[in-house]
């Protein structure tokens, strides 16, 4: 069970409980995140933590925090598993082209709100954008949110790269893997944030299964798995100047490739959903 809603929760585990299933909970963020921001949903929040949460035969998490979290919030009662995020790396699977010249940075998430660091991106993009005329960026996703859409294009515009920046609005989930497949970096501005911290961006794992270079800020526990010049770039977050220098270091560097391939053997190792199924199974059989 996804949700956090008790309306949703606990009609499914009352119906649950009395066919004698096990019920099992699945979070990737904090549930003050997406709730608890109106006084409805603070009620609805507590009562989620309070009460519900001790009725699953166990949590499936994505983080090492989010697990201290809800543990506490258990008493210890729940089993907690961490399966960070899960990847067929078989779908990104890249028939590359020859050539030098890099030519495309790609983000792929939401575009709207700041979740994924797309203001600072852009900065950073404009920061080297002179330095390397045939580049461009390619921002794939839907701005739904006007005011987003408004701050975005502005921000463009400012930054006097019209030209150099692709929205390339919705995409169908079977054409990302070919776009992934065809850029030359693909970039993730992540901030430093509450979401972050209980969080981790299984579009990482996508990313880094092409087997193309990644620029990622260090936040959460994403240093846990990537090293800096080893399987990644890995930048310090919020900082647009510093994100432009490890843009410039995946551009140049005559390494960029062997890291790009690094990244790809870590999806194979530790996010293939082959692996992470068994961490599934373990927690099914033993409760």
């Amino acid at each position: 069970m996804l949700d956090i809603s008790i309306s949703i929760l606990i009609p499914l585990l009352n119906h649950g409980k009395k066919l004698r299933l096990k019920i099992f909970h699945e979070r990737t963020e904090y549930p003050f995140v997406v709730s608890g921001k109106t006084i409805p949903g603070k009620i609805d929040l507590y009562i989620y933590l309070r009460f519900v949460l001790k009725r699953f035969d166990g949590i499936y998490v994505i983080n090492n925090t989010l697990k201290s979290y809800f543990s506490k919030k258990t008493n210890g009662k729940v089993p907690i598993s961490i399966i960070n995020m899960v990847v067929d790396p078989t779908r990104f699977e890249c028939n590359r082209i020859s050539g030098n010249t890099k030519t495309i940075i790609t983000y792929c998430g939401t575009l709207d709100g700041d979740k994924d660091g797309v203001p600072v991106l852009i900065e950073s993009f404009a920061i080297i954008a002179n330095e390397f005329p045939l580049l461009k960026l390619q921002l794939i996703g839907s701005l739904n949110n006007k005011l987003t859409r408004q701050n975005i294009e502005s921000l463009i515009q400012k930054l006097g790269i019209e030209s150099r920046v692709i929205i390339t609005g919705p995409v169908k989930r079977d054409e990302i893997p070919d776009l992934l497949c065809k850029s030359d970096i693909l970039a993730l501005a992540r901030p430093s944030n509450k979401q972050a911290e209980g969080g981790f961006p299984t579009k990482l794992g996508e990313y880094l299964a092409t087997g193309n270079p990644v620029v990622v800020t260090n936040v959460g526990e994403i240093g846990l798995f990537l090293k800096d010049r080893k399987n990644a770039f890995m930048s310090e977050p919020n900082s647009a100047e510093k994100f432009s220098e490890k843009l410039r270091e995946a551009l140049v560097n005559d390494n960029t490739a062997q890291i790009g391939i690094e990244g790809k053997k870590l999806v194979y190792n530790e996010f293939n959903y082959l692996t992470q199924a068994k961490v599934l199974e373990k927690m099914f059989l033993e409760t």
